[in-house]
């Protein structure tokens, strides 16, 4: 049994669907539909994301809103606690002191990694601004269309990259970095799990009209990044 599955992208002006079937734990992307909007239009995009709903026959009207990394924050931070229920209690309290929002401005989600030995739990924290929700359910509601969860990209590219290396999960992290026009992707993963992301504000634009420039800087932020890992 197979089923549809979409992932839409609307940042930057574009609109960005990939549609996938799905049978068991295998993934097969059947179609990638793309259209740059002059301005961020968000009635355009809404009528153009139906379009594309209507012409690829996709009969379920659901998809998942996909997060670049220029849209959220994330923190890596240890919780003194292995407990889930905990962890999720502590991080609901002190969510405010790892960004420069509100708790009421922000939505929070997280994954957890625990290592043998340690006390303590390592949390990844990925923090979207309520104003970013807020415009992506616009459109979608405008599209007739509900999206059924946020996920941000860079998790998609993780598990590729493990594909791409040919890691062994249990005895070796990987890392990549993807090259946007305006930005750079840095992902770390670990043990099967997305354990670090960063975005890198240098992108193949950057490197097409001051190559010289670019690679310093694009060092640069690497160079923090790795050292923040």
């Amino acid at each position: 049994h197979t089923q549809d599955l979409v992932g839409v992208d609307l940042t930057g002006g574009h609109v960005k669907v990939v549609r996938a079937k799905t049978s068991g734990a295998k993934m097969t992307v059947e179609d990638i539909v793309t259209r740059k909007f002059a301005e961020v239009e968000e009635e355009a995009m809404a009528d153009y994301l139906a379009s594309v709903f209507r012409d690829l026959r996709i009969r379920t009207k659901e998809a998942v809103a996909m997060v670049p990394a220029t849209l959220f924050m994330s923190k890596n931070v240890d919780i003194p606690s292995k407990d889930l229920e905990e962890i999720g209690k502590i991080i609901e309290l002190q969510a405010g002191r790892y960004t420069p929002y509100s708790r009421e401005e922000i939505v929070i989600d997280y994954l957890c990694r625990e290592s043998p030995g340690q006390h303590y739990t390592n949390v990844l924290l990925v923090i979207i601004n309520r104003t970013v929700v807020g415009w992506l359910a616009s459109v979608f509601e405008k599209a007739g269309i509900e999206f059924v969860r946020i996920a941000i990209s860079s998790e998609g590219m993780a598990a590729s990259y493990g594909e791409i290396a040919q890691w062994v999960p249990e005895k070796e992290a990987v890392g990549g970095i993807h090259i946007a026009h305006q930005y750079s992707d840095l992902v770390v993963v670990d043990q099967g799990q997305m354990v670090f992301v960063r975005s890198l504000p240098v992108g193949a634009f950057h490197f097409r009209t001051g190559r010289e420039k670019a690679e310093t800087e694009f060092a640069s932020e690497l160079a923090k990044s790795l050292a923040a890992y």
